[in-house]
């Protein structure tokens, strides 16, 4: 069986995330002046339904490349 998972662990329960460089990661992908942070007072609302469970792992590539990525940003970059 061929499947792909993401595993999205924003809380440091399964192991220590570098904040950092997860931001630098998805700000190379996104279109200029978009902005990333994974506070609750500022991350962006998509980020929230992935997290949820209100966003299939396509929903978030098909919604998050066409509103902040830059052209050419494909699935597995993301």
């Amino acid at each position: 069986m061929d499947k792909k998972f993401i595993l999205l662990d924003f809380g440091n329960v399964l192991y220590e995330i570098n904040f950092a460089r997860t931001v630098q990661a998805l700000k190379s992908l996104c279109k200029e002046g978009v902005h990333i942070d994974f506070s609750n007072e500022s991350q962006l609302e998509i980020f929230i339904e992935l997290e949820l469970g209100k966003l299939s792992a396509l929903e978030f590539y098909e919604q998050f490349s066409e509103k902040y990525c830059k052209k050419g940003i494909s699935f597995d970059e993301i």
